[in-house]
């Protein structure tokens, strides 16, 4: 009887896949490629190429899910910063062009931008605010308007039709 020895089966499986990890434990994860050849490396004289050649590309897959899903991460924090960066940018040009007509007193309030390409402004809400002033809220809505572009984001991915921003000029 003929029996087909293959990766799904138990011990010899799991030998060839300890050994792999054993090469690829420790090893830079981006490195995709150095650990390929260290694992084929490894199993050199490991007899049935057919066993290992399956243990290997497991692995291989693995370690290029694991390299997508890590420059995956460090990408969406790359964009959190900037995002950051973006909002406060444009946060900061519109406390440039406000006038208090309160004084010194300084209340936040969130607004809501909607603008176009090249951020320019297509309307302006005000959300929740501290003042039921009219005149306050009116200044904000016209420091938005001055601003005008907003300015561009580093990355056009951040770009977004609507922008919200807690107006806050006294920095708390």
């Amino acid at each position: 009887m003929l029996v087909r020895a293959g990766l799904s089966e138990g011990p010899v499986r799991r030998q060839k896949l300890d050994l792999l990890a054993g090469v690829v434990e420790g090893r830079d994860a981006l490195d995709v490629r150095a650990a390929w050849r260290a694992m084929v490396e490894a199993i050199r004289n490991q007899g049935r190429p057919g066993v290992s050649s399956m243990a290997i590309a497991a692995v291989d897959v693995a370690l290029w899910d694991l390299k997508a899903r890590l420059l995956a991460e460090e990408n969406q924090r790359r964009l959190n910063s900037l995002r950051e960066k973006y909002i406060l940018a444009i946060r900061q040009k519109i406390e440039r062009n406000w006038i208090n007509p309160l004084g010194n007193e300084k209340i936040p309030c969130e607004i809501r931008v909607t603008q176009g390409p090249g951020g320019i402004i297509l309307d302006v809400k005000i959300g929740t605010c501290g003042s039921d002033s009219e005149t306050y809220r009116n200044s904000i809505v016209n420091a938005v308007y001055k601003s005008d572009p907003l300015p561009d984001p580093e990355d056009p991915e951040l770009f977004d039709r609507h922008v919200n921003i807690l107006f806050n000029p006294s920095g708390q």
